[in-house]
């Protein structure tokens, strides 16, 4: 039994002693645990910045009234260089009716297009939709041409 009660020390050194090559660092203390009597905030992402969208600063037909084989011009200035949509609806009892389009490119200092000459008598509006690099589109802008007989 004296044998005995060295050997049992020592055991118990052992096992109470820390193992050098397994153990790492203690543990770090994580982000404290939230509190139960106030509501959880979730932070808010900040959305891409979204460009604006090109828009029509100013669009004219001249002149409004005009004879039936003759030209009109429409002037488009966009807010930055881009893509302008030009469409031309003859107006038959309030309602529209699509006669001629166009796409074209604009500068910034504008752009002068002349319209068809082989338009009928009649009431004419015009539309002019800017269009940016993603294919979005302004708000349209509306011009009324009025083409009489001879």
């Amino acid at each position: 039994m004296v044998k005995l009660i060295p050997l049992m020390g020592a055991a118990a050194l052992i096992a109470a002693a820390p193992a050098l090559a397994t153990e790492g660092p203690p543990p770090a203390a994580g982000p404290p645990l939230p509190d139960m009597l106030h509501p959880v905030a979730i932070p808010q992402t900040i959305p891409p910045a979204i460009r604006t969208a090109r828009r029509v600063l100013a669009a004219q037909v001249t002149p409004r009234r005009i004879s039936v084989g003759h030209r009109s011009r429409l002037r488009v200035a966009l807010s930055e260089p881009g893509k302008v949509r030009i469409v031309v609806w003859r107006m038959v009892h309030g309602h529209p009716h699509h006669v001629w389009g166009r796409t074209v490119s604009a500068p910034l200092s504008g752009r002068i297009l002349r319209l068809p000459a082989h338009l009928r008598a009649g009431r004419y509006r015009v539309t002019a939709i800017a269009l940016d690099d993603q294919g979005r589109r302004a708000h349209t802008v509306r011009r009324t041409l009025i083409v009489a007989r001879r």
